[in-house]
């Protein structure tokens, strides 16, 4: 079922940016020829105002047909061609589609947020306690109101904080109940001064990273790594970015049974340099939050916003660190088990997770790379500084190196898809 619902996200995915295209080259008045969904032989076909439109049975893409798109093609002089277009016409219907990927991942993120959403927490006790919070809080208080509104977990408590006046909390400390005054002046030291009260057991597993691959789940209790007991989830945290080899031996408690397993170190876009075996904390508690329209539109921008912005930020650092490529690149099998697990989380989740997907067509695509949109995009920006198109000739040896390039990245994309399950079945 999970498999049935991605592949039809993805096609209506792609045809949300194949309609940019369209839209865009019917309204700059270019002659559209083919609307595809899917590559290969069709499945359905059918014809509507001189336009065909078909569903190949290859599932990964779509493509527009306009007309005249080549300089060779037997339309290119026609009057509603592509090519006799203006450079920025050009450039305009080639960024329809992202853009239209963009809106649309920008609108499933504030549906999200208009939905009731479940969130996951840790429980509102404290652990850690910085010095200059000492006044304050001991490690075992246990936050049950703030400015009188009932707290049920720790991120919770957190964003019941106002800024810029005192708060009043009412803790729970060794049995008894405490009211605490929080004055407006000690508000910003809150959040770096306290640390909530984690166990080292397993909430998330990142498909594909070394933790997924050893089969780890969901619940696992960790006891110990490298032979070295832990209590919490930052002892064990801290026991793993600095072991100094390149795995380490995790003894693990699965309900009442308990095994030892080794695990790679790795790093990726989200940890940086840190080492990590691609898992985050379990959160106990949880509860449903309703956000207004208001601020379901805030949030979903901010998030459109926030999830662009780190994206690019991380292709930056693959480009200047090749060797993260392999930890952070996912076919289709990665994107399988990433949907399972959001389906899994809720409607809520499956929903941003697409919104998500989204986004990424429309980064992906807007690489500077031939055969993708970024690609038609550069050659019309250089075609606006130059006066005249790239020769004919030139166009098509860096189309042909685009392509080469694309289909390389198929390749090493499904060959570490394929490796990456190989390794997690042959796991004990």
């Amino acid at each position: 079922m999970t498999w049935l619902i991605s592949i039809i996200a993805l096609g209506i995915l792609v045809l949300v940016h194949e309609t940019g295209h369209f839209l865009m080259a019917r309204r700059l008045k270019v002659g559209v020829e083919k609307f595809s969904i899917g590559f290969g032989k069709p499945l359905l076909r059918f014809v509507r105002k001189g336009v065909e439109y078909r569903l190949g049975w290859l599932f990964l893409g779509g493509y527009v047909k306009m007309k005249g798109e080549h300089p060779d093609d037997p339309a290119a002089d026609a009057e509603d061609s592509f090519i006799t277009r203006p450079w920025w016409k050009k450039a305009l219907i080639a960024f329809a589609g992202p853009m239209a990927n963009l809106i649309f991942g920008m609108l499933l993120f504030i549906g999200s947020f208009t939905l009731p959403i479940r969130y996951e927490d840790h429980q509102p006790v404290v652990d850690h306690v910085s010095p200059y919070m000492a006044e304050y809080f001991i490690a075992g208080d246990t936050i049950r109101t703030v400015n009188g509104q009932e707290i049920k977990g720790w991120y919770q408590f957190l964003s019941g904080i106002e800024t810029g006046k005192d708060n009043i909390l009412e803790i729970s400390r060794m049995g008894s109940s405490v009211k605490l005054l929080l004055r407006a002046s000690e508000v910003d030291s809150l959040y770096p001064g306290l640390q909530p009260r984690i166990p080292p057991v397993i909430g998330e597993v990142i498909p594909g990273l070394p933790a997924w691959q050893r089969k780890l789940r969901r619940g696992d209790l960790v006891l110990a790594v490298d032979s070295v007991r832990v209590a919490d989830w930052y002892g064990m945290r801290e026991l793993i970015v600095n072991a100094p080899g390149s795995s380490v031996c995790l003894d693990i408690q699965r309900g009442d049974s308990t095994f030892q397993t080794e695990v790679a170190l790795d790093t990726n876009l989200m940890t940086g340099a840190a080492k990590a075996i691609g898992i985050s904390h379990y959160m106990p508690v949880d509860y449903v939050h309703r956000y207004s329209p208001a601020e379901a539109a805030k949030y979903g921008f901010r998030t459109t916003v926030s999830f662009v912005v780190s994206n690019y930020q991380g292709l930056s650092r693959v480009f200047t660190t090749p060797s993260q490529l392999k930890s952070n690149l996912g076919g289709p099998v990665m994107i399988m088990s990433m949907s399972s697990q959001a389906v899994q989380r809720g409607f809520n989740s499956t929903v941003a997770f697409f919104a998500a997907l989204s986004l990424l067509l429309m980064i992906v695509n807007l690489l500077p790379i031939p055969v993708l949109d970024g690609g038609h995009i550069l050659f019309s920006i250089i075609e606006g500084i130059r006066g005249k198109p790239l020769s004919k000739g030139i166009q098509v040896i860096l189309q042909k190196i685009g392509l080469l390039i694309l289909l390389s990245l198929m390749v090493f994309v499904f060959h570490n898809d394929l490796t990456r399950v190989f390794s997690r079945a042959m796991s004990p």
